[in-house]
């Protein structure tokens, strides 16, 4: 199937950025049926943007889709890093564990990190409602 841009223009794969937005939107969807409430998109904490934001958990969601490059996500991080107003980082990734595994070693201690594939959001979710 292709996407029609213009008459003269096709486009066969949706843009990265798309998928971004149905990821971010899916993972809002799944968290408010789980009693989270609808996220605050692109909410801005000490440097950084999060993706999503839940403020009565003061939880951080940043979705990836597996195309920014690892300088990229350690900029993130050391952004998340210089908030204190944040107890829950979560890191959704459509790309590999070692993506994953990056957050994890460079998030700093005073935040609770968590990290996954997208395809087990739902876990993590429902383990972050009974903690």
């Amino acid at each position: 199937m292709a996407i029609n841009i213009s008459p003269f223009y096709k486009l066969n794969t949706p843009p990265l950025r798309w998928k971004h937005h149905v990821l971010v939107a899916e993972f809002d969807i799944m968290a408010h049926s789980r009693g989270f409430g609808w996220g605050k998109l692109e909410h801005k904490i000490a440097s950084q943007q999060a993706d999503l934001y839940y403020p009565s958990y003061r939880m951080a969601v940043e979705i990836d889709t597996g195309s920014e490059s690892h300088k990229t996500l350690l900029d993130k991080i050391k952004g998340y890093n210089r908030t204190t107003d944040l107890k829950y980082l979560l890191f959704i990734t459509d790309g590999g564990e070692n993506r994953i595994k990056l957050w994890k070693e460079n998030v700093r201690k005073g935040i609770k990190f968590a990290g996954c594939k997208f395809e087990d959001v739902d876990k993590l979710l429902d383990m972050i409602k009974n903690s």
